[in-house]
């Protein structure tokens, strides 16, 4: 709640855990203020008040980080669809690709992500895939996002440029770091390619 800068990184890093959070308490049945003195993990309740004075959380305030969050995504959009770091910068790969993964996470939790702004930020992200063939953590990051957000104008299997980058971090994958691996599976999953899937895990 108290990240300090405006950027997309620092919105997106506010906005995606409010997401979460509030998934988690709506799967659960909670309501936010019957647990809102537990969000401190291990701090004694009986100390709250004086180890976070003005920290007392109130999780009423995620509807409106989720809406804000989304406001401001949406202003700093650009007009080809990606986002950089911050308004006005050039639209950056793996800073869109964070955007749309997790506008993606949004809709899977009943979030309403306007189409418009999570299906350029795919587009995007499948016409750069290319930019990224000699950096493989980068264009698995990048597909992963394309392939779980479900959000590009055709179908994943018509993009040759989706079939393209998996083919090249498939040939790729003893480079890939943990990470990197890990997302390449899911990105499988989704593509339903199983038999690479099981192999990566």
């Amino acid at each position: 709640l108290d990240y300090p800068y405006g950027c997309v990184e620092q919105t997106m890093s506010r906005f995606l855990p409010a997401v979460i959070v509030n998934r988690t308490l709506s799967q659960l049945g909670l309501n936010p203020e019957d647990v809102a003195d537990r969000t401190f993990g291990g701090v004694e309740l009986e100390h709250l008040r004086k180890t976070h004075p003005d920290k007392h959380p109130s999780l009423a305030q995620l509807d409106e980080i989720v809406n804000a969050g989304l406001n401001r995504l949406d202003n700093m959009q650009n007009a080809d669809g990606g986002w950089g770091w911050w308004k006005g910068n050039t639209s950056d790969p793996y800073m869109t690709a964070y955007v749309v993964w997790g506008l993606g996470l949004a809709r899977e939790a009943g979030i309403d992500v306007p189409g418009d702004m999570i299906t350029p930020g795919a587009d995007y992200l499948v016409t750069n895939l290319s930019t990224a063939r000699d950096q493989p953590e980068l264009q698995a990051w990048m597909l992963q996002a394309v392939a779980s957000s479900k959000a590009t104008t055709k179908l994943l299997a018509e993009h040759e440029a989706v079939e393209i980058a998996f083919d090249n971090i498939w040939a790729r994958r003893d480079q890939l770091s943990a990470t990197g691996r890990a997302l390449l599976a899911l990105t499988a999953h989704f593509l339903d390619k199983a038999g690479a899937a099981q192999t990566l895990v």
